[in-house]
């Protein structure tokens, strides 16, 4: 085969239109990406060497037929994948098997190889033609015009590719290459007329969406030219401003729609923009409405420029702000008037604090003065009653011996009710200090205990204590805890008919609790909040009023245990006796 040879000029012409197909459609892929690209990519990458390798290597190269049959499959499934999705693996292993079967085949019995491509590749072309068939409707909706070009190429291709098998059977022709050339040349114009048809109804598909989206949006959007005058508005601005279309973009400016109190700032932050120094600006300001009336609009607008950085246009999105700027003045209104409330409120408390503090001194100047007033008397009576008891005024009846330890029994009973009105108010006033010290807990029950022994035996009640001296270190104020145990044990004795009294301590995670159990009346559960109450008794209520004490031992003690940063509670429930418990810090707080 010579450089003249007709044969040679004809497979030449079917290289350059395939190289220049190949090029074509590779600048396709690396522009769009798809699958539809790439099976048309590798197709005709397979169809281009096809002519090259019968160039050089021989005309009747197994090669040609076997590459050209492959290619065809890829470029028909690149064809139809544009209007519905093929798989890959599919249209890639059909191609495979079919060449390497025509391969395979001109190994056996070289002469019917290229009768075998061709026949297959007529079988593909029938296919596909019956696949067009099969989705006209889908595939004319997505390109009408070309959907007759690529039934027609089709067409053609089977019939071009029918040929081989029966009409140009034999040696190479080389108007049969001319022809394939021709087909291929047809093929390429078609795929281009096909992308055009699909950018274009691309193009329009976007446009209509950006219309719909510029339209139908909830805000106001307007291009605005570099000179400030409207190019595009939507409906959405049309309403916002009162204005129609026509009269927006007749020449009306930003500025004529700014209220004028705030067209100076428009003027600066667009300026801004259009000078560069900002790519986009969000703003408050006033819009001035055909009918002279105003409303609040929070505006962002931004540049767009083109590829040289020359300003183009720029888009104003407007939000009316009216209803979020209402809800701020109504919130700023409120805001004042709660200030104003609080201050008032706050100069009602501060003279109510200053009547409250008049008064606590008052009380307290008077309780000062009652603990002198009263004190001393009381312990003239109580004094001189124990001497005339004592016979020292002389001898005394036996009826004026019970009036006079009545006397005596009334003045310490009065004695200790100021005395107890004095420790709570001393409490309550700040004015009682802790002492904290280093102690054994123990050495002060025991000596508690001791104390108190002869009441519980004059009752005839066991008082038992379950504590070793050395078990438990505090360090809190002394007499406070055992003014506290002895309010405590006075109670648990003074309350008890029957029975015992145990004293426990338990000391857990720095916690001290002294526990003190006793089997006596109980306490009813709707009492047991009261008895912490000042002038409350425990037990049931006719035979507490019958106990002698003020009622205020409780609620001192449970004064004094938060004054040491502890709690006193109860457990009770009536015929079954009650649990008192006291819990301290092991260290009081401020002494650590």
């Amino acid at each position: 085969m010579t450089a003249y040879d007709p044969l040679t000029i004809a497979l030449l012409a079917l290289a350059i239109v395939r190289v220049t197909g190949f090029i074509v459609f590779a600048d396709m892929m690396v522009r769009n990406r798809t699958s539809s690209h790439l099976l048309l990519v590798i197709g005709w990458l397979l169809l281009t060497a096809g002519p090259l390798a019968a160039l050089l290597i021989a005309p009747d190269t197994p090669l040609f037929p076997g590459a050209a049959t492959a290619g065809l499959i890829l470029v028909v499934a690149g064809a139809l994948s544009y209007f519905r999705p093929i798989r890959l693996i599919f249209a890639f292993g059909l191609a495979a098997t079919s060449g390497l079967a025509i391969i395979l085949t001109s190994l056996a019995k070289p002469s019917p190889a290229g009768i075998v491509g061709a026949g297959i590749q007529a079988l593909v072309l029938l296919a596909a033609i019956a696949a067009l068939c099969a989705g006209r409707a889908t595939l004319k909706s997505r390109a009408p015009a070309s959907y007759g070009w690529l039934m027609l190429v089709s067409i053609l291709s089977a019939a071009h590719a029918l040929g081989f098998v029966f009409v140009y059977a034999g040696p190479k022709n080389p108007l049969a290459i001319i022809a394939t050339a021709t087909v291929s040349l047809i093929v390429l114009l078609f795929f281009l007329r096909l992308e055009s048809e699909l950018a274009e109804a691309a193009l329009v598909e976007s446009t209509e969406r950006f219309r719909a989206t510029f339209e139908q949006a909830a805000v106001g959007v307007a291009h605005v030219s570099p000179d400030q005058h409207f190019v595009r508005v939507n409906q959405r601005f049309c309403d916002q401003m009162g204005y129609s279309r026509e009269e927006l973009l007749g020449g009306l400016t930003i500025v004529d729609v700014t209220h004028p109190d705030d067209r100076a700032a428009s003027i600066a932050f667009v300026s801004g923009i259009v000078a560069g120094k900002l790519r986009e600006h969000t703003m408050e300001k006033r819009y001035l409405r055909k009918d002279d009336t105003q409303f609040w609009g929070c505006v962002t607008v931004s540049a767009v420029r083109t590829p040289g950085g020359d300003l183009d246009y720029m888009i104003a999105v407007v939000q009316d702000a009216n209803e979020r700027k209402a809800l701020e003045a109504e919130l700023a209104r409120h805001r004042t008037q709660l200030e104003e409330t609080v201050t008032e409120r706050t100069a009602h408390l501060m003279a109510a604090y200053e009547e409250l503090e008049s008064a606590n001194r008052a009380k307290s100047d008077f309780l000062a003065k009652m603990s002198h007033e009263l004190r001393t008397p009381l312990n003239s009576i109580i004094g001189f009653t124990s001497l005339m008891l004592a016979g020292h005024a002389g001898p005394v009846t036996e009826e004026q011996s019970r009036q006079l330890s009545m006397v005596r029994y009334s003045g310490d009973h009065l004695l200790e009710l100021v005395n107890d009105i004095l420790d709570i108010e001393r409490i309550e006033s700040g004015n009682e200090q802790v002492h904290p010290e280093r102690f054994d807990l123990c050495d002060v029950l025991v000596e508690l205990c001791a104390l108190v022994r002869p009441l519980a035996t004059e009752r005839e009640l066991t008082l038992t204590l379950e504590c070793e001296p050395g078990d438990i270190v505090c360090t809190t104020d002394r007499l406070v805890v055992r003014q506290i145990m002895l309010n405590l044990l006075g109670n648990a004795i003074k309350f008890t008919d029957v029975g015992s009294i145990t004293v426990g301590v338990h000391d857990v995670d720095e916690t001290v609790t002294i526990e003190v159990q006793d089997t006596g009346r109980g306490i009813a559960e709707e009492d047991i909040e009261r008895v912490f109450e000042p002038f409350t008794k425990g037990g049931q209520p006719r035979q507490a009023a019958l106990e002698s004490g003020t009622g205020l031992g409780l609620s001192i003690a449970a004064r004094l245990a938060r004054l040491l940063g502890g709690r006193i509670s109860v457990t009770s429930a009536p015929g079954e006796g009650s649990t008192f418990k006291l819990m301290l810090p092991r260290v009081y707080v401020n002494a650590r």
